[in-house]
């Protein structure tokens, strides 16, 4: 057996390490919990530009302005924790002399005497990138550029390659601003849907829904879905991205939860069966509102009659089913209170009356 080489037998292991870190070839950079940065190594330094050590102790948004300190330690940072890593994704970053370098990144969480801390990875883009008009037709463009939704185009590093006048609205921003920009700084999602988002944009789901905050200040609500684009039968590597402001219909849904849960504090101090009643145009029945009473009496849970009244309808006794729907008619052309008395089956089989 050949003796062990005199490099290995005499080479001092954690200085090597250190000096592999610092020497190597890709760009790295260290940044703890609180979004601190530790260690910047000489290729980072020489690549955004900065002195050595010119960066330690400063936030992370020194050099990733889209990162700033309540974000990283709220969003970022716990999703590493739950991860452990986050693979290569488009992330902009400042040079020292302010203009912004777009690169691919990724980041590990590592651990060396009980203290954790990130490390980045970076390396530059890679060279060719196509424009927005090596992606679609003209045709294609012209029908986007008309669409009402919200669309943009990113390939498969997560870097926007095109977006419709809706898409530049939305974000209130011009086409200058947001072509080459990450779709994920663009949107930028709080902690509960950083995960979401990601997800979404590495292809894991096709559909998620996040708050963001668009250029202009504004906080929406989007529902966002990712469809990849087939070229000659073939996946191409592009991603149409739509994007709707549900900010309206979120507010209307928080409103109406809002209600019935006052509806529901009201019915708990009431006996009996307290209800919203709907009816349409073409005569169906729903019960929009139902308090817990509805189970009591009817025997029926009140998130089963919400859009449809027919599990309530069929407990009334067969011969006093007529005049319950003529009396509902009635009041609902007169738009008088509804007063009727019926028969209605027990869970039991039994026969009650009810008023």
């Amino acid at each position: 057996m050949s003796s062990p080489s005199n490099v290995w037998t005499k080479l001092p292991k954690l200085a090597a390490k250190l000096a592999i870190q610092e020497q190597a070839p890709i760009a790295s950079l260290w940044v703890d919990a609180d979004g601190i940065i530790g260690f910047a190594n000489r290729r980072f330094s020489e690549t955004m530009g900065y002195a050595a050590d010119e960066l330690l102790s400063k936030p992370l948004s020194s050099a990733v302005p889209s990162l700033k300190a309540d974000y990283w330690q709220t969003a970022w940072w716990p999703l590493l924790e739950s991860e452990g890593h986050i693979d290569v994704f488009p992330l902009s970053w400042r040079h020292a002399k302010g203009i912004a370098i777009n690169c691919n990144a990724s980041v590990s969480k590592i651990e060396v005497a009980g203290l954790q801390f990130a490390a980045f990875y970076l390396w530059p883009l890679p060279a060719g990138q196509e424009d927005s008009g090596a992606f679609l037709s003209k045709d294609a463009t012209a029908l986007l550029q008309h669409l009402g939704e919200s669309v943009c185009l990113m390939d498969a590093l997560g870097i926007v390659r095109y977006v419709n006048k809706a898409f530049c609205r939305l974000m209130a921003g011009s086409e200058v601003n947001l072509l080459g920009a990450p779709l994920l700084e663009l949107v930028c999602p709080g902690k509960s849907q950083l995960s979401n988002v990601w997800n979404l944009l590495q292809q894991k789901s096709s559909v998620c829904e996040c708050e963001f905050t668009n250029l202009a200040g504004k906080t929406l609500h989007i529902r966002m879905t990712v469809a990849p684009l087939t070229e000659d039968g073939q996946l191409a590597d592009r991603y149409l991205v739509s994007i709707v402001d549900i900010t309206e219909q979120i507010k209307i849904a928080r409103e109406l939860e809002a209600q019935n849960a006052s509806y529901e504090r009201l019915a708990s101090n009431i006996p009996g069966f307290i209800y919203k009643f709907r009816m349409t145009a073409d005569g169906a029945f729903s019960f929009p509102y139902a308090s817990r009473g509805c189970e009591e009496i009817f025997g029926v849970e009140p998130a089963k009659v919400a859009n449809d009244a027919t599990p309530i309808v069929q407990t009334i006794h067969p011969d006093d089913l007529p005049m319950f729907q003529s009396s509902v008619l009635e009041s609902a052309m007169k738009l008088s209170p509804w007063n009727f008395e019926a028969r209605q089956k027990t869970s039991t089989g039994d026969w009650k009356w009810f008023h």
